[in-house]
Parts: structure tokens; C-alpha cells; sequence
């Protein structure tokens, strides 16, 4: 696949980090059943 990439590409150490930065960058949640 090739392209231009579509957002920022970042390093995380752990899960718990990686949802804490999810959460500070987004503005709204959707939850799918």
C-alpha cells in the first residue's frame, strides 16, 4: 500500500499509554455492540 500516511505515527511504551494518548487526541468515542 502506498500513500500519504494519515495522522502521526507514535512510539508507546505500554497499552495503558497508548489509550491515555488515544483518549487525549480525540474529541468524541463511538462504541459498536
Amino acid at each position: 500500500i502506498c500513500g500519504k500516511p494519515v495522522g502521526d505515527v507514535k512510539k508507546v511504551a505500554d497499552m495503558h499509554e497508548r489509550k491515555a494518548e488515544m483518549a487525549r487526541q480525540s474529541d468524541a468515542f463511538i462504541a459498536l455492540p
